[in-house]
């Protein structure tokens, strides 16, 4: 490649609804190294309809191999949790997902929602248990 050429260039768009279902992707390859790149990208089709939760990152290697690019499905990772922060005052609206004991299902699920932090003594009072000093 010449200088100043880029070797990679390409973007991908997800399509989600506020269940962070892949409604539609939409990938552009517009610098490659090779003339057969830019094909690769409806491979990424195949997440139509797939939903962005647990398992995303699994979901989207899978897509790995002979018909895919390994530099979009790179791009499509980090697109999950970017989709899931863009929908957080929908799915605050909604009121809290509660398990089976009517514990929110948000609590130990990251550092900011740990059972011992603020965050969690602020929202559910009743749930929050301090850490102890050692």
């Amino acid at each position: 490649m010449p200088a100043g050429v880029p070797i990679h260039d390409m973007s991908v768009r997800l399509v989600v609804d506020a269940s962070l279902v892949v409604k539609d992707v939409v990938a552009v390859v517009d610098g490659f190294p090779f003339a057969d790149c830019p094909h690769a990208a409806g491979s990424l089709a195949q997440l139509k309809g797939a939903r962005i939760a647990a398992g995303w990152t699994a979901r989207v290697k899978g897509l790995l191999g002979r018909e895919s690019c390994t530099h979009l499905v790179e791009l499509l990772i980090p697109l999950g949790t970017a989709a899931y922060q863009t929908l957080a005052e929908v799915r605050f609206a909604r009121g809290d997902e509660l398990d089976d004991t009517g514990r929110p299902v948000r609590i130990d699920s990251c550092y900011a929602y740990s059972e011992a932090r603020d965050l969690v003594l602020r929202r559910w009072p009743a749930f929050h248990k301090p850490d102890k000093a050692p």
